[in-house]
Order: C-alpha cells, then structure tokens, then sequence
C-alpha cells in the first residue's frame, strides 16, 4: 500500500514539475504600450533552449544593461526560462528570433490582430532581424525637462520600478503614474485610432496645449510647462519627446531607460529629424503643465 501510495505522489510531483516548466518570452518593440508576451511549453519550449543555447556563453546577450537600452521599434526578445530564471536577451540571432516570431504571427493571428499592424510589426522587425540590432548607447539622460511648474515627475526616471512602469507619454509630462500612460485615458476618452489626429485630440483632452507643427526656437520655452513633440509608427504604435533645460530633446522608449540621443545615437536638436526608427510621421508641437494636466 505504501509503494502504491508513494507511486501515485511521485508522479503528482512529476506532473508538477512538468507543467511549471515553460518559457516567458517577452518581444521588445513598443514605446506607448507594454510589449507583447507570452509563455512556451512543451516542444516549442525545448526547440527555442536548443536554439538559444550558444547565447547563454556570451554576456554581451544577458538582459542588462542592454534592456536599458533598446531602440525605437523591434528590440529582440527577452526570455526567463523556469528551470534557471536566467534573464537572457535573444538579439542577432537570426534564427532564434525568427523563430520567436513566427509564434507571435501565430498568436496576433488567433488574437484577430489587425492585418495592417502586423504586417507593419512583420516587416520591421525582420529588416531588423536580417541587419542587425546595434543597442549600445554614448549617453543616457540625466536632468529633468525645462519646466516652470513644480515636476511631477521623480528625479531620475531611470530606476526601478518607476522606469518599467512609466512608458513614453509619462515621460514626455514629467509625470509618473506607474500605469504606462495613454492619451486621454485620464479623462475618460480614450485615443482611439492610431493616427496624429486621434492621439492628438486626446492629450489635448488631457489638457496638453496645442502650439505649432514648426519647431520651437532653441532658446525657446513656454511661459509654463515645457515642449513635447508626438510622432507616429503608421498603423502600430506613437512616441513622444520631450525638450530638456539645454535646447536638446529626450525621450523614453517604453519601460527602458530615459535618454537624450536617438536610435543613431545622435543628440537631438529636432524631433522631426532624428533618427526615429519605424516612428516614420512626425506630428506636432504641443505644451505641457505638469501640474495641469490629467493623465493616466
């Protein structure tokens, strides 16, 4: 009776175990909103440990500091596998990342994602794919944008947790909600389409000020509150900048770090013309009052 019994618990053990063994994968590619993620089980498991395996001799391919600092658009993916909660960042690894998107093809499918932003999102991602992620970085923020109203905002936006939960509509305010910020959404109308009038009209409805779609001057600065500049990923995603105390432009990709250059690694003088990666319209000028505005 005892074997018996130890047979049945052994195996309860077993099944246990064989259920808690998975992979979280994260894709790295959104700016206004949280990457897309999900877990593997079973072979798509085993095929994508097989894949990375040769990744886990080099530290240049571990989470951080590159997960810092990612680019505008298709960054990689990351992976924490249950058996060691090693946290590995998957990048230039063509067929381990093209594997990894075939599984997000099939998942935006049976999720009835838009046809337009996936094939935007396909596209992109294997132009990167197929060239190459360069993510090392010559300079990272380091002050506050130029505002003359209290901040609301921390005084470094590149630290845990504040820096993960705070995406590139927070930073462009200077103020932390730890939500990940949408147009509108703090005053109960959301954006709606991913276009510069949608998202537009919802900060503005957030009580963003409108001021001109010609750049300011570099000595420039409103009366109250600061610039910030909204650009647009067609049919997939928008970022927003933000013009610092120096006359120079920054901005927070997401849940990475905060900084001043752009995917070239190039300081900002104009939104309109930096290096923007996908992020191929550009929209307008507005203002923002920290104190003001009502975002979340």
């Amino acid at each position: 009776m005892m074997h018996k019994v130890l047979f049945f618990v052994l195996v309860i053990v077993a099944l246990c175990s064989a259920l808690e063994e998975r992979t979280l994968v994260v894709m790295h590619i959104f700016s206004s909103d949280k990457n897309p993620q999900w877990y593997l089980e079973g072979a798509d498991r085993t095929n994508l440990l097989e894949l990375v395996a040769p990744l886990y001799q080099n530290k240049e391919n571990e989470c951080y500091p590159n997960l810092h600092n990612l680019n505008l658009g298709y960054s990689g993916f990351s992976i924490v596998d249950s058996a060691d909660k090693k946290c590995l960042h998957v990048h230039n690894s063509k067929e381990a990342e093209d594997f990894l998107l075939q599984i997000y093809i099939k998942n935006s499918i049976a999720e009835n994602a838009s046809s337009k932003k996936l094939t935007a999102i396909i596209d992109h991602a294997s132009e990167v794919i197929r060239d190459g992620l360069r993510i090392e970085r010559k300079n990272e923020m380091y002050a506050n944008g130029f505002n003359l109203e209290p901040i609301r905002g921390p005084d470094n936006w590149n630290q845990s947790p504040w820096q993960y939960q705070n995406n590139c509509y927070n930073y462009g305010n200077d103020v932390r909600t730890d939500t990940f910020a949408q147009p509108g959404r703090g005053t109960q109308h959301k954006w709606e389409e991913n276009t510069c009038t949608s998202v537009f009209d919802a900060a503005v409805r957030d009580g963003l000020l409108p001021y001109s779609d010609k750049l300011p001057e570099w000595e420039e600065k409103p009366k109250v509150g600061h610039f910030i500049a909204l650009v647009i990923w067609p049919d997939v995603n928008f970022h927003w900048y933000k013009k610092d105390i120096d006359g120079y432009w920054s901005h927070k990709p997401g849940g990475t770090a905060a900084r001043n250059v752009d995917n070239s690694d190039e300081r900002i003088k104009d939104p309109s013309r930096a290096d923007r990666g996908p992020y191929t319209i550009f929209c307008t000028y507005l203002v923002s009052v920290p104190s003001k505005v009502q975002i979340n």
